[in-house]
């Protein structure tokens, strides 16, 4: 081959290299170009996606604070009710109310969630409902408590011979559950039935009473049932006292009777299930608080809820 047409092809070949190496340069750069614009659009997604999130969860807060304040005030306005009549001050009228009130609120709490909230709010409802039944169901004793408490606390309430019988009735009440508290519950409410009977023929009820009933507890020692009677005597008369003087009807005197010989305990008359009731409420309302501030604050749940628009 000629010296020229070897140097022709030579040159012809570096100009189509030289076209081929532009062309994929080209290529590159828009390849490059395409893959940031991709990237670009992803990012404005995401950030876009970020933002919708943060208006939800604004929304969802917007949403649930008034719902929880709601329950969380009607949850309080019952205790401070129930507490009213607890204190025996006063005749338990329009706790349905305020009932109505939390029901309605706690079935908001349902719509708006989330489940442990839900959750939260049932459990504050049952709370202020085992609140509600005790303070009505005992409305009788916890008058006959404020009445023998108004003695020391606001002893003009009374008059000279009423304050003396609630003194005496305060002590003879306090050492009746204090020896209650001594018997196994199993047994309080035979022996209250069998007051009178004393010496081998209560002995003799008892274990025919034991006899007819197995698993029964071993039976009370004589100086056990003898002081339980002892007080029991004693107290009833204190009662009998009160009922003269006017510090208490029948009703209630029948009632802190019933209590005291049945529910031991400190020499407090004042009943220990109301207490227990009310501690569990203000704990239910603790956990109800705290719950919706979690939720609030963190705002993690958003679910069912839509930007308005």
């Amino acid at each position: 081959m000629q010296p020229e047409v070897l140097a022709a092809y030579i040159g012809g070949g570096g100009a189509l290299i030289g076209v081929i190496l532009g062309i994929a340069g080209t290529l590159g750069a828009a390849r490059i170009q395409a893959r940031g614009a991709t990237d670009q659009a992803n990012a404005a997604r995401d950030a876009a996606t970020t933002q919708a999130a943060a208006v939800l969860r604004q929304q969802a807060r917007d949403a649930r604070r008034p719902v929880y304040a709601r329950a969380l005030a009607a949850g309080r306005a019952y205790k401070a009710r129930a507490e009213l009549f607890a204190d025996g001050s006063a005749v338990p009228e329009g706790l349905d109310d305020v009932a109505a009130e939390l029901e309605a609120a706690v079935a908001l709490v349902e719509l708006e969630g989330p489940h442990v909230l839900e959750t939260a709010a049932a459990h504050l409802l049952a709370q202020t409902t085992t609140l509600g039944r005790f303070v009505i169901d005992n409305r009788a004793l916890l008058r006959a408590v404020h009445q023998i408490s108004s003695a020391n606390q606001i002893p003009d309430e009374l008059t000279p011979e009423q304050v003396q019988a609630a003194n005496r009735l305060e002590m003879a009440l306090g050492a009746l559950r204090l020896s209650t508290s001594r018997i196994d519950p199993r047994w309080r409410r035979f022996l209250f039935s069998r007051r009178g009977t004393e010496g081998p023929e209560l002995r003799r009820a008892l274990r025919e009473w034991a006899a007819a009933r197995p698993g029964t507890p071993p039976e009370p020692s004589d100086d056990d049932v003898s002081a339980y009677h002892a007080d029991l005597d004693h107290a009833q008369t204190a009662l009998a006292d009160a009922l003269s003087t006017g510090l208490l009807t029948s009703d209630q005197a029948s009632e802190l009777l019933h209590y005291c010989s049945r529910e031991g305990g400190s020499a407090d008359v004042r009943p220990t299930h109301l207490d227990a009731a009310v501690n569990a409420l203000e704990q239910a309302l603790t956990a109800f608080r705290s719950q919706a501030q979690a939720v609030l604050h963190e705002g993690e749940d958003v679910s069912g809820v839509h930007p308005a628009g």
